[in-house]
């Protein structure tokens, strides 16, 4: 009896401690998403007196959080205007996530099949010596933020995995609406 118990016991420890693995989350109506880890409650949302939607989730892994701050535009702007929007949007969440340093703002080429999407990398470190690595995305009718905090943690690929994770959406949205479009054989 006493070893089935501790059997018992045993296979409970274990399954609380392995790493949750990831999962894909709708951000809600917008047609995007995101993976992160399982057990994440579901993003919290808000629309602003202009009639943008908010959505914002984070959930962690081991010792590092995954987050999202997804904008869902009432006002479409033009990309090169988006991606500025984007980049003083990111420079304002610097206070409430308590950053202290960051290494500037790196704009990054994006895949061919999410041509009109801009992308923006950034790394910081907050005021308790913790490193992030964030990824900023735009294409003048949304606006998103995902970040990886305590990258010291996990491998660079596992945190690009996450980071991209939002690319995946356009790029599975941008072959749908393209089979969509297709005539019929």
């Amino acid at each position: 009896m006493n070893n089935l118990v501790f059997l018992l016991a045993t296979a409970v420890a274990f399954r609380y401690s392995a790493p949750k693995k990831f999962r894909r989350y709708h951000i809600g109506n917008t047609g995007h998403s995101v993976l992160l880890p399982g057990g994440f409650d579901g993003f919290e949302h808000c629309s602003t007196k202009h009639g943008d939607r908010f959505y914002l989730g984070e959930s962690s892994a081991e010792k590092v959080n995954y987050g999202v701050v997804f904008i869902d535009l009432q006002d479409e702007f033009e990309v090169s205007d988006a991606e500025t929007v984007l980049a003083n949007y990111m420079s304002t969440l610097h206070t409430p996530f308590g950053i202290s340093f960051n290494t500037g703002i790196h704009h990054c080429s994006m895949h061919k099949e999410a041509s009109g999407l801009t992308q923006i990398v950034d790394y910081w470190q907050d005021k308790w010596g913790i490193d992030w690595k964030i990824k900023g995305y735009t294409d003048g009718k949304f606006l998103a933020v995902l970040y990886v905090r305590n990258i010291n943690e996990i491998s660079v690929e596992k945190q690009d995995v996450y980071l991209n994770s939002l690319i995946w959406s356009i790029t599975e949205n941008f072959f749908a609406g393209t089979a969509a479009a297709l005539p019929a054989a």
